[in-house]
Parts: structure tokens; sequence; C-alpha cells
């Protein structure tokens, strides 16, 4: 069985799965695949603790993982709150204790699978010459949207997209970038350029416009 969150889009076979659950039991993605930076932008490391290791937007259980299915959905069948005081965070805590109570369960490395905002620093997506997309040099498998990023980035609207722009691996890139939906009918540019400074240095224009 395979559970994928409905602000999930697949763009390429998950051809890994079935067969990493039939051996294993259970297969997994965990939230970051590399050390999340003691200071930076949202979210750190904080936030992953009180939300659980690993992301539930996406799980797939083999035969071997029925035991702990019947378990999970006994502890969410009362407990699946958001209770951050309490140590609940809906039913994504619970799967924390997968290490110790099942004797074998698959993390998915796979850059290309579950691509979201919390994992994307580490994750290069680019289009390939034949207009696949790709993460890493991996071809992507899914991508998790948020419920406001499906709702704001329906298929027609028209974005302008910001931030600073770099040199990378693959190509100009835009270093965390931004983007706001503008008029169907486009959207003059501004004509004067928004100052940059250092004591600024991490604060979103969104941030410093609500600030001010």
């Amino acid at each position: 069985v395979t559970y994928l969150d409905p602000d999930i889009e697949v763009f390429a076979p998950l051809d890994d799965v079935a067969g990493a659950a039939e051996r294993h039991g259970i297969v997994l993605t965990p939230h970051r695949l590399t050390p999340v930076p003691a200071a930076g932008r949202q979210p750190d490391a904080r936030a992953f603790l009180v939300s659980g290791a690993y992301t539930l937007g996406f799980v797939a259980v083999g035969p071997a993982g029925a035991g702990f299915l019947d378990w999970w959905a006994d502890r969410c069948g009362r407990d699946c709150l958001h209770d951050v005081p309490d140590g609940l965070f809906v039913d994504q805590r619970w799967v924390d204790f997968v290490p110790g109570l099942v004797a074998d369960f698959h993390i998915l490395r796979h850059p290309g699978y579950n691509v979201a905002y919390w994992n994307l620093p580490t994750r290069a997506v680019a289009r390939g010459a034949g207009g696949e997309l790709t993460v890493n040099g991996e071809p992507l498998r899914f991508f998790h949207f948020t419920s406001a990023q499906r709702a704001g980035l329906e298929r027609g609207t028209r974005l302008r997209c910001y931030g600073d722009v770099r040199r990378g691996p693959l190509g100009l890139e835009i270093v965390h970038p931004e983007y706001r939906r503008i008029a169907p009918e486009g959207e003059a540019l501004p004509q004067t350029l928004t100052p940059v400074y250092p004591a600024c240095e991490g604060l979103t224009q969104g941030r410093i416009r609500a600030l001010v």
C-alpha cells in the first residue's frame, strides 16, 4: 500500500517504492537527508523536532509492516492531534517509533522523492534537454506542495519571481526565490530599485513591509 497526500504531484513512475515495501515492510522519507544549519531560514531543526523526523505525506507499507500499520492506526484513532506541548503532531510523531518497533524498514534517499520547501536548499531542481525535471541530476518523482502553493499556483496563473540571481552548478539560479501573483493582463515593472542593506540580510521584503 502506498499513500500520497492530495497536495503531491507525481512527475515520474515511483518504480522503487513497491519493491522496497515488499522487501522491508515500511518505506519512509525523512524531512531532511542532510543536517539543518544551526542558524538560517525556516524551517529550522527545532521545527523538525516538533513535527517529527519523517514526512508522512508519503508512506509505503508491505506485508511485513502490517503489524505496525495496525498499531499506528490505533494511536491515531485517539491521538492524531496537533498538540505540540503534549508532544503530538497529528500522525507524524508516532512514526518516529519505527526504528525501535520495526525490525526492517527502508529510508528512501533518492533526491527526487518528496521534494518540498523544507528540503529545497539541498535539492537543485532543473529541466533537462528533453523537458524532463531533475533533482540533483536524478529524475523528479514527486513534489510535495503545500495547500497554499496548490491554490496559488493553478495552471494559467501569472507570477512575478524575484531573488538573488547567481551562477550555480546547473547555470543561473535564484537563491531564496520569492514570487507573487499578478493580474492576468500583466503588471508594469517598478521604475525604481528596492535598496538592500546588510542589516536586512535574512529578512524578506514581505517581512520588512509588514514591520514598517
